[in-house]
């Protein structure tokens, strides 16, 4: 997924059971990633205006980015891939080149309307699209993912476990050493090697958006892949990043985004509304906590 995956066991037969659920983060790539052409993301994408029968994992992926479209108001918004690759992001990150010039002047933004036309058909795992709408599930697929590696651990016998999908995270059970629960670090966006936070997680996930990671310059003006839908440009709102603690790594990921796109004015009452916590840094280094016990 574009990203470093680190998988934690904790119980018997540790080695096979992460050997599998690493292969199974292999398949969930090929099925979800719009760089290849034969995933299926990409058949759905292909195929907009007509219906495409899903397997239900990437059935529940499409639902859970549409629920999130809906729950933040349109803040996270999954239907951005135009304006992704209009941003310069057409590949994926490891072959783009870190400068570049644009191609026939400066893009405008695709007309979209969210995701308030895609029709879900759960008996039977079937989507349709939109004519011209694609999907971009990169913003919730690796939480996503990573709540499933770990569910199907825990139904293995396993005592506790820990899926890290590129600062994705999410812990359950038992932790190693006999802690008293996971200990993870928010990564200091300015310094990689000191950690800005330290938490302690018994069962749950936390998930960190940055602009600071995935970007590059076109024609020299700075780019990043976190697009704000009400411009269809890269968003700079006053945050560097965002990291939300929360239940499961799939609403994190959507809460982490939706909070970004806030801005320092925006976010409070969106995270209140789902019992979430959120560590933010803002552009000039000043860090904000919310939704933590004084």
């Amino acid at each position: 997924m574009g990203t470093t995956v680190h998988l934690v066991g904790v119980g018997n037969d540790v080695e096979a059971l992460l050997e599998a659920a690493e292969a199974r983060i292999v398949q969930l790539e090929a099925q979800w990633s719009r760089f290849r052409p034969a995933s299926e993301l990409s058949r759905l994408n292909d195929r907009a205006g007509e219906r495409v029968q899903l397997t239900p994992e990437t059935y529940d992926l499409v639902a859970a980015a549409v629920d999130g479209w809906q729950r933040t108001g349109g803040l996270f918004d999954p239907t951005l891939l135009t304006e992704v690759e209009q941003a310069g992001y057409d590949r994926s990150f490891d072959e783009l080149p870190a400068t570049r010039a644009s191609e026939g002047g400066t893009p405008i933004p695709a007309a979209h309307s969210g995701c308030a036309g895609i029709a879900l058909d759960p008996d039977t795992t079937s989507v349709v699209l939109p004519a011209g709408l694609r999907l971009d599930l990169g913003g919730i697929a690796k939480g996503y993912a990573a709540d499933l590696v770990v569910t199907d651990l825990a139904a293995t016998g396993l005592e506790g476990a820990c899926a890290n999908l590129g600062g994705d995270v999410r812990v359950w059970g038992r932790a190693p050493d006999d802690a008293d629960a996971w200990t993870v670090d928010i990564q200091d966006p300015t310094d990689a090697a000191t950690p800005l936070a330290r938490l302690a997680i018994d069962d749950g996930a936390i998930v960190t958006s940055t602009r600071l990671r995935r970007r590059w310059l076109v024609d020299g003006v700075e780019q990043h892949h976190l697009i704000d839908p009400r411009t269809g440009r890269p968003a700079f709102t006053g945050w560097a990043q965002v990291s939300v603690i929360t239940a499961t790594a799939t609403e994190a990921e959507v809460l982490a985004k939706a909070l970004f796109l806030a801005g320092p004015e925006g976010g409070a009452d969106l995270l209140a509304a789902h019992a979430a916590r959120a560590v933010l840094v803002a552009d000039d280094g000043h860090v904000e906590t919310l939704g933590f016990d004084d």
